[in-house]
């Protein structure tokens, strides 16, 4: 896991705290599925089971005894969505500026949507149906004719409380992705709704931190019908009182109209304002693959298939980036073309600011759930250097040791 490279600076700046943490499942107590583990004949410091889970904390209240600002800014609910894109950190001037969304278009530019950052979402939980939805493994590929379970985590990021009998209104949405353009595709399709009970707040007065200021919302997705489709998903949520009518939020942050009895085709048609959390699309850069059945993606090659499987060539795999001043972010799109002589299948794609034999850094990490022996496939991402000059991107598809890694270079000159 990586930490952000904050400093203190950001805890002195915006007066709260954060940490971050590393979850896992408890052992069985058998010596079979609990070995003894060193680390050259040392202890290891922790030694864990089963799929591992990264979270993270902030707290605008840690070390205040009255936070005051918090207290009197944030009178009102604000409910919302998970946003990790919301704001640009300056390291240079130590400072964080609002990624406000893109003007609407009509028609709507489907590239523009997808890559407007207002609306990146995370907090979208996908597994099958039929499985415990606490135990649950998540999943981005599944088979036409499976029924999953989309589940939305929804906070109140206000310190005050709904009120006693207000609820919250959750909508699930998808949309089709195209995977030769890295575009949306046509309008978006309602799946499901959902309501659930009033949130509390944020270490509210009422329940000083003993309760979470956040609930799961779920719905069911029946992929009967998306056969071979590529799909991303978007979530709408809101409050609303005892009456249904729209429950007023923190000044900005909610919706200009009751979306109750309004219908969307496209995640812009929704009536945010300025700093709305409420609405959030997730998948824009990994999208969901439901696999036909005739051939699940979920199949794995044998050990013969793998063994004739052959390796990328430099030219299967294309990058090209717009040049812009290191203020900016440089647009990076990236083309593969499979010819290994099968299926990839969840395939790892890293993207490096240099040659990373040669001390070049990560930038960004994506999964391609899914991409056919012959076929093509395109990504997508953003690059914000402060470094100007010329810079070498490389892009490598799969892992060290694992699937086939390729590497190759494009030039991008950063004034």
């Amino acid at each position: 896991m990586n930490k952000p490279p904050f400093s203190d600076e950001v805890a002195r700046k915006y007066f709260y705290y954060y940490n971050s943490y590393v979850f896992s499942q408890e052992p069985p107590t058998d010596s079979f599925t609990s070995p003894h583990l060193d680390n050259g004949g040392k202890p290891v410091d922790e030694q864990v089971f089963g799929p591992l889970m990264v979270a993270f904390a902030a707290d605008p209240f840690h070390g205040a005894t009255q936070a005051p600002w918090w207290r009197q800014a944030y009178a009102k609910p604000d409910i919302g969505l998970n946003h990790p894109a919301r704001w640009t950190w300056d390291r240079e001037t130590k400072t964080a500026s609002f990624n406000f969304r893109h003007p609407p278009k009509d028609p709507p530019d489907p590239k523009s949507i997808l890559n407007d950052l207002f609306y990146h979402m995370k907090g979208l939980f996908i597994g099958q149906a039929s499985d415990d939805p606490n135990h649950s493994p998540m999943i981005s590929v599944a088979t036409a004719g499976d029924r999953l379970r989309l589940q939305a985590r929804v906070y109140n990021f206000s310190v005050a409380d709904m009120p006693a009998g207000s609820s919250v209104r959750v909508r699930f949405f998808g949309q089709e992705y195209d995977k030769y353009k890295a575009s949306l595709v046509g309008d978006g399709f309602l799946i499901g709704e959902s309501t659930i009970g009033s949130i509390p707040g944020f270490n509210s007065d009422s329940n000083q931190g003993k309760l979470p200021n956040w609930k799961l919302a779920s719905t069911t997705f029946d992929t009967t019908n998306y056969s071979g489709k590529f799909l991303v998903f978007w979530v709408l949520v809101w409050a609303q009182d005892t009456s249904g009518a729209l429950l007023a939020e923190q000044e900005g942050h909610g919706l200009t109209a009751n979306p109750a009895n309004l219908s969307f085709k496209q995640i812009t048609d929704i009536p945010v304002e300025d700093y709305s959390n409420n609405v959030g699309m997730y998948g824009t850069y990994s999208p969901f693959f439901v696999a036909p059945k005739s051939s699940p993606a979920s199949d794995v090659a044998s050990t013969e298939q793998d063994s004739i499987v052959k390796q990328l060539q430099v030219g299967d795999i294309r990058v090209e980036a717009a040049p812009v001043d290191q203020t900016k972010r440089s647009w990076v799109t990236v083309t593969l073309h499979n010819t290994s002589g099968r299926d990839l299948r969840h395939e790892s794609v890293t993207f490096y600011d240099g040659d990373p034999q040669n001390g070049g850094t990560m930038f960004d990490y994506q999964n391609i759930p899914f991409v056919a022996a012959g076929d093509t496939y395109a990504l997508r991402t953003f690059l914000q250097t402060e470094v100007s000059g010329t810079h070498e991107l490389f892009v490598r598809v799969g892992r060290d040791g694992a699937f086939e890694t390729n590497s190759n270079g494009t030039s991008l000159v950063v004034p």
